[in-house]
């Protein structure tokens, strides 16, 4: 998500005009049970079912590695903007792993809705409850008094803020010991079907169906950064 955001950063800088994030705008500004009805339910069930269940049972036979690829760039691509499209590919190869390893879609289907919880719901009520575009506003103004009285005015809100941050960051250090520690797992199988080194790109991307796909979202990425 940093990536991202530090690309769409760089790129807005080029642009002279800062990247929307459609998806944030809907979760913000849209109903609240709806966008949980959608994007915590609806959405993970779907897409996982698409781009694990269909596409890796389909393109196992060339090996786990390629399936856990083809997944986790297919459903990058599309989410069709630049601001998540490097989030959204990396949880594609990590629940495309666990796909693979397991068998069991009601994995990646239950860590996709934890997720898309946390992103589309709890972390919309946190950012209500600081009061967010007012609270860039202060700061803003460099009033460092008029910051502090927001700051105490609503804090309660920034508390919660403080305490999801927190979580936040026990998570990333929780997944990167768990990484050290079982990184030799971390292998994938080969499949019954060899592609020949030299060829995998072609074989892979370069056929009428993967190229239309590819070519149709990136279009749908340069139109949002043209725009």
């Amino acid at each position: 998500n940093l990536v991202g955001v530090v690309i769409t950063g760089i790129l807005g800088a080029i642009k002279g005009a800062p990247f929307g994030n459609a998806v944030m705008d809907i979760a913000t500004n849209g109903n609240m049970a709806v966008n949980a009805f959608y994007m915590v339910l609806c959405a993970p069930i779907l897409e996982e079912y698409v781009f694990r269940k269909l596409i890796i049972d389909r393109t196992l036979r060339f090996g786990q590695g390629v399936a856990v690829l083809v997944s986790g760039l297919m459903f990058g691509l599309f989410h069709g903007n630049i601001s998540q499209f490097v989030y959204a590919a990396a949880l594609g190869f990590f629940f495309g792993f666990i796909y693979v390893k397991t068998g069991k879609l009601k994995y990646s289907i239950g860590l996709h809705m934890f997720i898309n919880f946390f992103g589309a719901v709890i972390s919309v009520l946190v950012l209500k409850g600081i009061k967010y575009e007012e609270f860039l506003l202060v700061s803003e103004s460099g009033d460092a008094q008029a910051l502090m009285g927001f700051v105490m005015n609503n804090l309660v809100g920034f508390m919660a803020y403080m305490l999801y941050l927190g979580f936040i960051v026990v998570m990333v250090i929780a997944g990167v010991v768990l990484f050290i520690v079982y990184r030799k797992r971390l292998v994938m199988a080969p499949g019954e079907v060899s592609i020949p080194k030299g060829k995998r790109f072609p074989v892979i991307f370069l056929n009428f169906g993967m190229a239309v796909y590819c070519l149709f979202w990136i279009a749908m990425m340069v139109v949002q950064i043209l725009q």
